[in-house]
């Protein structure tokens, strides 16, 4: 009986503990809020998020190499070379997905890339 129940239990605090992680990334924000994205080596942290438009998404470099922000369709968005410290941000009017990578790290959908999902945005909303 002891062994079904620390079996049930272990994954249960594994989902309670990365909750938080989870919703953090997924759940949209306040309308005319903002939004930052950790630029470290190799990686972006949110790697993917949801926000409502009119949100603005900065990205900070807190790596120790440079990077990029590069759109992986078209020329809407995107920053050349960000030093350490320094930050990109673009404000997401439209609905829709977005994918970005870093071009000296990544490519669209490998290495150092993200993703930017943009929702219709609540009238009156606060949350």
């Amino acid at each position: 009986m002891r062994r079904r129940l620390a079996v049930a239990v272990v994954p249960a605090a594994v989902v309670l503990l990365c909750a938080p992680i989870w919703a953090h990334a997924e759940q949209p924000t306040p309308d005319d809020a903002t939004v930052e994205v950790r630029i470290g080596d190799n990686f972006y942290k949110p790697k993917r998020m949801t926000i409502p438009a009119g949100t603005t998404v900065v990205w900070r470099n807190r790596g120790g190499n440079d990077h990029n922000v590069l759109p992986d369709r078209g020329k809407r968005f995107g920053s050349d070379e960000l030093e350490r410290d320094a930050t990109y941000s673009y404000r997401f009017d439209k609905p829709g997905r977005y994918g970005y990578y870093c071009s000296l790290h990544g490519a669209p959908g490998n290495g150092q890339f993200g993703t930017v999902k943009v929702v219709k945005a609540r009238r009156g909303s606060t949350t």
